[in-house]
């Protein structure tokens, strides 16, 4: 699911991306997006394992490890990415 919201349109325009006001078109725009960004997202998340105050106390290495390295989890992040960047 792609979220759409003020912030995440003006930060995709900042990106470059033209948006006609359809959601399926900002839906393409943003997959564009998250695409030319998905390894460095990956990596990134790949080092919150070693972040010993992301995980809740009771949280397995291997289960988290599963999460951070899930597609949904990237987007998600990504998602967070044109939120606080979006900003006007």
């Amino acid at each position: 699911m792609v979220i759409s919201d003020r912030r995440a349109k003006t930060c995709l325009v900042l990106l470059g991306s033209k948006l006609n006001g359809t959601y399926a078109t900002y839906r393409a725009e943003w997959l564009k997006q998250f695409d030319e960004r998905e390894q460095v997202i990956e990596k990134a998340c790949s080092k919150l394992i070693r972040v010993k105050d992301f995980p809740p106390t009771d949280e397995k290495d291997e289960n988290l490890a599963s999460v951070i390295g899930s597609r949904w989890f990237h987007e998600r992040v990504f998602d967070k990415f044109l939120w606080w960047n979006g900003v006007s």
